[in-house]
């Protein structure tokens, strides 16, 4: 369904919607419960910046990453509503939520004086996180809110999320690029996907700031493989509705290492966008990521050790979570080493299809 154009989608979309009877329509509601956990959690953020003497007890359920989303979609920014009026499937998508929505616990006073607190650039949070308006990712840029229609659009159309491949999956040896005999070095960043912009300042954005780092020839030691721990923003499309977001945020800007030398992981941002950025685009054939033979999980050995790159997002609002065709791969991996290291988007935490 992914090679179809946004307007096909939109159709298809549509019509499988028109043609459901009531009861047979997705259950949005899963939707809704995560976007009244996640403004939870971002209330409990409000009150914390309003008097920082009280130490919240954040909740457990949700994602503050997304604690604006019902507030936005009863009062949709006006950079969103221009978005929109471009972009006939997420705005479909957009009316269809709004017509069920809850209501938002966040007024607009407590909106408007939240951006007046948090100033220019605004305040980190305990996991890192910039709580901010004015710079492009922080967590009140309203954007945020086309993570949600994309993932939306796929509870309304299951159709339009890409099939997970059943390929072999990529198992190498590791070596170094001088030919010698000395331990292979394994460069990892994640959360990379940003694309480059300009930051507080004028200065360069974190992720141009990193490349540079990795690309810096005078780096020691020099890097033999280097491993992307997934998310592409806002939400790893292709397209849907940014064709740029993977090609542009992502796999242009990629330092190639060599054949068999990168490797990337699926997350729950690629996921929002169906899938499609990260299979068609950063896994395409030929590519720097073809080693992976199109699938999202792979093995490297060395020696003793198993390294391994393991896919923990099989649906978006779900981390740590593991297929199982991915682990019955995994259980023969790991009779085969005394060693084992893996690497993963989120803590692999349930087992799942």
């Amino acid at each position: 369904m992914t090679e179809l154009s946004e307007l096909e989608q939109l159709a298809h979309l549509q019509a499988r919607m028109a043609a459901a009877a009531p009861e047979a329509l997705p259950d949005i509601s899963q939707i809704f419960a995560f976007l009244v956990e996640s403004e939870d959690q971002m209330l409990v953020l409000i009150q914390y910046i309003d008097d920082p003497s009280k130490v919240p007890v954040v909740p457990t359920q949700g994602d503050v990453e997304f604690g604006f989303v019902l507030y936005w979609i009863h009062n949709p920014p006006a950079e969103i509503t221009a978005f929109l009026a471009q972009h006939p499937l997420l705005n479909f998508v957009y009316e269809v939520l709004a017509a069920a929505a809850p209501p938002t616990q966040i007024t607009t006073e407590q909106y408007d004086q939240l951006i007046g607190d948090l100033g220019a650039y605004g305040l980190p949070w305990e996991d890192g996180t910039l709580y901010g308006r004015n710079y492009q990712y922080q967590q009140l840029d309203p954007y945020w809110m086309l993570a949600a229609l994309n993932y939306a659009a796929n509870v309304l159309d299951p159709d339009l999320v890409q099939p997970f491949p059943n390929n072999a999956p990529a198992a190498i040896a590791l070596t170094r690029k001088d030919g010698t005999d000395a331990d292979p070095v394994i460069g990892i960043i994640g959360d990379w996907g940003t694309g480059y912009y300009s930051d507080e300042g004028g200065v360069d954005c974190p992720a141009q700031r990193v490349m540079e780092q990795i690309t810096n020839p005078n780096l020691s030691p020099a890097i033999d493989y280097l491993v992307h721990l997934g998310d592409v923003y806002y939400a790893g499309t292709d397209l849907r509705p940014l064709p740029g977001e993977e090609q542009d945020n992502f796999y242009s800007k990629w330092p190639d290492q060599g054949a068999g030398r990168n490797w990337t992981l699926n997350s729950n941002h690629e996921m929002y966008g169906a899938a499609s950025g990260y299979f068609d685009v950063a896994l395409q054939e030929g590519g720097p990521f073809g080693a992976q033979n199109g699938m999202s999980y792979f093995a490297m050995t060395y020696g003793p050790w198993l390294v391994l790159g393991l896919d923990s997002v099989r649906r978006p609002f779900v981390h740590g979570r593991f297929g199982h065709r991915q682990l019955e791969w995994l259980a023969r991996q790991l009779r085969s080493c005394t060693r084992a290291v893996a690497f993963a988007h989120h803590p692999p935490i349930r087992v799942g299809t």
